[in-house]
């Protein structure tokens, strides 16, 4: 059995124009996906997904909306600028979001994904998962 939890990531930075503090909740599902949702959202939905996306995990369109990758990832590029004060780019963003009709993702625990991802916006990993 896999690791499940949620970890809230608050206090990051300043808040927006609108007074929004920024906000990134990481969902972690059995080990095999995280639901990565960040506020404020900017641009996109403010939600993708590591590892797997629920439509393919649970092997049901219901499961999850489609996600619109590169408008995502521009999304949080902008929120991690604004939010956490550090430059990085889309390019860098693009290889953690989860496609469409993974069979099989690079890690066989998303943890590791996930740490990766932490990594390169400058946040720890949780340290329940440490």
């Amino acid at each position: 059995m896999g690791n499940f939890g949620r970890f809230t990531y608050t206090d990051l930075g300043v808040s927006d124009s609108e007074g929004l503090d920024p906000t990134l909740v990481l969902e972690l599902h059995d080990s095999d996906f995280v639901v990565v949702n960040f506020y404020p959202t900017y641009l996109g939905s403010g939600r993708f997904y590591l590892g797997f996306q629920p439509r393919d995990y649970f092997e049901d369109p219901a499961a999850s909306d489609a996600v619109d990758i590169g408008r995502e990832a521009e999304a949080f590029q902008q929120w991690v600028n604004k939010s956490l004060g550090r430059s990085i780019a889309v390019a860098d963003i693009l290889p953690f979001i989860a496609d469409e009709s993974v069979e099989e993702p690079e890690d066989v625990f998303v943890e590791d994904t996930m740490e990766r991802f932490l990594g390169l916006i400058g946040l720890p990993m949780p340290a329940e998962l440490s």
